[in-house]
This record gives structure tokens, C-alpha cells and sequence, in this order.
């Protein structure tokens, strides 16, 4: 099998990179197409893949072209953040086009989008083991907690931050770089959660993002706080779930590590098996979790 991955990284996520990257630890010709450099019929006349993965909202007239004229190639697309006029979209595309299934982000128990034709998964994001190979340009420091928002949560967080003498405020977001201590991607931002002995995670929508596992993986102390109070008690319950808890993720209450939780259902390579399963790949589902094990034994002893 060979796949050509659409990289729609962004500040928020590596998810194409990651998936790239466990498809070629499990020996698998996968390649990374970053559509600025090559041109659709160049990266796919070249790689001639067998499976393409992309973004909804980077599909464009050209990749359509190209895989309906090769009906052999399995088109996956990921529809988080579509409405449901895309999935009406996706439909028709299915008649010309070879689509198996999509997928979204978000949790199966609270997916938006209802299924036309084409069957909706749920890929949640993951921790990406790769970052941890990414060195850091920022000196050594240890901070009792950082915050860790899609927004500005200065007020927000204030009951909580008020509990520490020292405190950072954390964002993938580039448009608070002048507001907050560190703005990063998460691609530089995961490397540095290490140093903070307890994190908030916040988010201005019950959306749950990469940088949540990122952080449950490298600090023993996490919280979540949503920016608004109505989404909490119905996202608290959902990450719970999902982390296989009935506590834990809320201040003042008692606190769970979910490091070795993170570290066995929630890394790439997890998210990368599961894919390979519904793509019928069980045999480079199998591939993905034996390097896994090597993977995280290899550094877990390092």
C-alpha cells in the first residue's frame, strides 16, 4: 500500500504529520505532500497512491480530477469543523470518487455532522510521540502551572492562577503573542509542558484538541477549564470518559495522572492503527502496534 497525506497541519495540530510518520515506521511508502511545493498531479502521478488522506476544506478540483479518473485510490477525508451541507457535497464526490469513509475529530458520542452516503468515524487528536525529538531553543525553567488557551483566559483562570506564586500563560494561537509569556505552535509548544508541574488546558469551544493529550502525557497535574461554564459540565464527563476515569481534570478536586492512560490508547500511533483498520488494513494495523511497543519501550528506557 502506498498513501499520499495532504499535510493540513496547523498551529493546532500535526495530525497529517504524525499519521505520515507511523505509516512509515510500520514500513509502509507513505509520503507528506505540502500542496505549496508540488502540484496535485505532480505529487500524485509520482507517488500513484493507493490511499490519499486530506482536509475537506484543501479539496480541490484537481484531486477530484485526478481520483476520479483512478478509481483504484482511496480517498479519506477529514471533516472536522465541515457543516452539514459538506457532507451533501461528499455524497455526490462519492459517486466519482472512491471514498470508504471520513472521519472528524471529535468524540463518536457527540458528533455534529449527520452520515449521508459515506460513513462518519470518529478520530479523536492524539499525542504525537515525534515532537518529543523536536530540541527546544528555550533554556531550562521550572513553573508551578501554565495555562494553556486558545484564548486570552487571563480572567477566566483567575481562580485557579491565583493559587501559585509562579504561573505562564501558553497559546497556539499567533494572534496572542503580544498578549501572553510563550505563543508556539504546538508542533514547538509540546517539548516545553514538561517544565510546568501543573497545567490548565482551556478552550473557548468544547472542541477537544492535540494539545490537551500533549499536555496529559508529559505532566502529572491537568485541568480543564472551557471558557464558558455551560460546555464544562458536559465536556468534564466526556474527557473522563475517554481517559476511562470517573474523576480527575478538575481544580480543587482530587487529581489523576493520565500519563500511562495517554501513553497506551492515546498516541499516534493509536490513532494511526485505528485508521489502518477501517481502511480493512489489518495487517499494518498490527505492524503499527508492534512498533508502538518497540517505539515507546525504546524511550521509556532512554
Amino acid at each position: 500500500m502506498r498513501a499520499l497525506i495532504q499535510n493540513y497541519s496547523t498551529n493546532n495540530s500535526t495530525e497529517p504529520m504524525y499519521l505520515c510518520q507511523c505509516l512509515q515506521s510500520a514500513g509502509l511508502t507513505a509520503a507528506l505532500w505540502n500542496p505549496s511545493q508540488s502540484s496535485v498531479f505532480d505529487a500524485f502521478d509520482t507517488i500513484k497512491p493507493d490511499v490519499f488522506i486530506g482536509k475537506f476544506e484543501h479539496f480541490n478540483n484537481d484531486i477530484y480530477k485526478w481520483l476520479s479518473q483512478s478509481r483504484q485510490t482511496q480517498c479519506v477525508i477529514n471533516m472536522t469543523g465541515a457543516q452539514q451541507e459538506h457532507v451533501g457535497i461528499l455524497d455526490q464526490m462519492s459517486q466519482s470518487v472512491n471514498i470508504p469513509f471520513v472521519f472528524t475529530n471529535e468524540p463518536k458520542d457527540r458528533k455534529k455532522l449527520k452520515e449521508g452516503k459515506v460513513k462518519i468515524h470518529s478520530l479523536l487528536p492524539a499525542h504525537d510521540v515525534f515532537l518529543d525529538a523536536i530540541p527546544s531553543a528555550a533554556p531550562n525553567y521550572e513553573i508551578e502551572l501554565g495555562v494553556l488557551a486558545g484564548y486570552d483566559s487571563r480572567s477566566r483562570i483567575k481562580e485557579i492562577y491565583d493559587n501559585f506564586e509562579s504561573y505562564h500563560f501558553l497559546s497556539t494561537e499567533s494572534s496572542l503573542t503580544d498578549s501572553l509569556d510563550v505563543t508556539a505552535p504546538i508542533m514547538n509548544l509540546a517539548s516545553l509542558l514538561s517544565r510546568y508541574k501543573n497545567i490548565v488546558v482551556s478552550e473557548d469551544s468544547p472542541n477537544i484538541n492535540q494539545a490537551l493529550f500533549e499536555a496529559l502525557a508529559k505532566c502529572d497535574s491537568v485541568f480543564y477549564k472551557c471558557k464558558y461554564e455551560s460546555h464544562q459540565d458536559k465536556v468534564i464527563p466526556l474527557l473522563q470518559k475517554i481517559l476511562g476515569s470517573k474523576e480527575g481534570l478538575e481544580f480543587n478536586k482530587k487529581s489523576v495522572s493520565f500519563k500511562s492512560r495517554v501513553m497506551k490508547k492515546h498516541t499516534c500511533f493509536n490513532r494511526a492503527s485505528s485508521l489502518a483498520k477501517l481502511l480493512k488494513a489489518e495487517e499494518l494495523s498490527k505492524n503499527i502496534n508492534n512498533v508502538a511497543k518497540e517505539f515507546l519501550n525504546d524511550n521509556s528506557n532512554s
